[in-house]
């Protein structure tokens, strides 16, 4: 059962997001040969102060003052605004 994860900003319109979901639902199926009930999407939804590199940007660090415990899976510097 394929999952796809979909990270980004928040759809605020859940007419929009449905919209969206259903679309890579689609696409989905067709690529791998499965009924569309058994694609699963996953909305990873972030703000636009997130960061990559949680340990040197301030953005990651949670209203206590320690740093995001999260590790990164990829490493984006060029996106990173510290």
């Amino acid at each position: 059962m394929p999952v796809i994860t979909v990270e980004g900003p928040k759809v605020a319109d859940l007419v929009k997001k449905r919209e969206m979901a259903q679309r890579i639902t689609e696409a989905a199926a067709e690529a791998f040969g499965f009924p569309n009930e058994r694609i699963i999407i996953i909305f990873h939804e972030t703000t636009p102060g997130m960061c990559w590199r949680p340990a040197a940007c301030s953005s990651a660090i949670d209203p206590t003052g320690k740093a995001a415990r999260r590790r990164p899976r990829f490493r984006r510097p060029e996106t990173c605004r510290t």
